[in-house]
């Protein structure tokens, strides 16, 4: 009986995470997997900055914004300073 509560959990687990993927490959095709020509704004960024604090990882923002992690990186360190 443990080992099958053992098994759903880790399940739920994995589905999860599987939806959290399949989210990531539809902002991709949505962000036509490019980055974008411009930069971003200071609005944009001023909800990005929230993010970070919250614990959101840079990576996912960057997938989401369809800009480079290096980007929100600089410009998140250079607010921190």
């Amino acid at each position: 009986m443990e080992k099958y509560r053992n098994l759903l959990e880790e399940n739920l687990k994995l589905k999860k995470e599987n939806l959290k993927l399949k989210e990531q490959v539809k902002l991709l095709k949505q962000h036509k997997v490019g980055r974008k020509p411009y930069k971003i704004t200071d609005r944009e960024f001023l909800k990005i900055e929230k993010r970070i604090k919250n614990g959101d990882k840079i990576k996912d923002i960057a997938v989401e914004y369809g800009v480079s992690y290096e980007a929100i990186r600089k410009r998140y360190k250079k607010r921190q300073s």
